[in-house]
């Protein structure tokens, strides 16, 4: 079934991205993401050196630090930072950088996670790999980037992607999930509202939007090795 959206977007057509790499000078990397009006600036800070009491001896340490748009975070921030820390924890070779720190700084959850990964190369922080064709466009295709796109559940049980603020505060359910290029794995999923399996919505209902999600990632994948390109041209 399809609704009516803003934009005249189908059920599962993602916003229009765009991304701008290395805007930030005092951290080590950074990137903004715009997806539709959201936007979201992620500064990445490291490896540099840990607290003994957070250091780990055989790999970096991930700090997270949610910044709300005004006042001071909550259990909601800190759970966002689980989340956000979840995923970066599967993206990096943190086993490179022992006893050190990689702090980062974020604000929106399913953008964050897109715009963290991009930061993450923009800091030169080592994503996981499999050994490369020596081309350029093979290469990018083989890092192992994170994408992430929310599902939200209107109240008439129909789902949409990447919902927009209006969509996502009217849903009675919104699932968020994050994946890894090189097998096509959820690395990070999120759930808030209920599911009624009463009306259908069981585990197939569920698979069918991890699906669709999983789907749209590829496009985001696409798009990351595009804006990555002028970043890796040194390595060839």
């Amino acid at each position: 079934m399809e609704v009516k959206r803003s934009g005249g977007r189908t059920n599962n057509q993602l916003r229009a991205v765009t991304s701008e790499l290395g805007l930030l000078n005092k951290p080590d990397g950074s990137a903004k993401y715009t997806a539709g009006k959201s936007a979201v600036v992620v500064a990445v800070y490291g490896p540099i050196e840990v607290k003994h009491r957070d250091e780990i001896l055989d790999r970096a340490t991930i700090k997270v630090h949610w910044s709300p748009s005004s006042g001071t975070g909550g259990p909601e921030e800190r759970e966002k930072e689980m989340i956000v820390a979840n995923v970066v924890q599967n993206a990096i070779i943190a086993t490179l950088h022992p006893r050190t720190l990689i702090e980062i700084v974020v604000q929106m959850l399913a953008a964050a996670i897109n715009a963290t990964c991009l930061a993450l190369v923009d800091a030169g922080i080592p994503l996981k790999y499999r050994p490369a064709h020596p081309t350029l466009d093979f290469a990018l295709e083989l890092l192992s980037w994170i994408a992430s796109v929310t599902c939200a559940i209107a109240q008439n049980g129909v789902f949409v992607l990447d919902p927009d603020l209006a969509e996502e505060s009217a849903a009675r359910a919104v699932l968020l999930f994050a994946f890894n290029n090189q097998n096509d794995g959820v690395v990070a999923s999120h759930s808030v509202g209920v599911l009624r399996k009463s009306e259908g919505e069981g585990e197939e209902f569920y698979l069918t939007c991890l699906a669709a999600a999983r789907q749209s990632a590829f496009t985001l994948f696409s798009y990351y090795a595009e804006a990555n390109k002028a970043l890796y041209q040194h390595l060839l």
